[in-house]
């Protein structure tokens, strides 16, 4: 039996992993959108195109919406594991009394 505490503790690990992954897919893809733009120059080390792609990340990238995206996150990743762990209680009490 899954005790109430357990489904609320993995709606808040669903929730903070829902909104790191959006948060970081985000400035991922704004990271990724520069590099296929960019032409570099044939002597660019790995250290220097690195560099040149944080730099550009954290001055182009729009942090005013950070909050706004993990919170879309938290509640798309707890309600999917709110729903999932649900939707498995119930199919283990089904399958346990049949």
């Amino acid at each position: 039996m899954i005790g109430p505490t357990t489904l609320l503790v993995w709606t808040a690990g669903g929730a903070v992993a829902g909104a790191v992954f959006l948060s970081g897919l985000g400035i991922y893809l704004t990271a990724a959108s520069f590099r296929r733009r960019v032409i570099w120059e044939d002597d660019a080390t790995l250290i220097g195109k690195t560099r040149t792609v944080a730099r550009y990340t954290y001055r182009n990238a729009d942090w005013s919406e950070l909050p706004a995206t993990a919170g879309y996150g938290a509640a798309i990743g707890g309600g999917a594991v709110l729903i999932l762990s649900l939707l498995a209680i119930g199919a283990m009490e089904v399958l346990q009394n049949a």
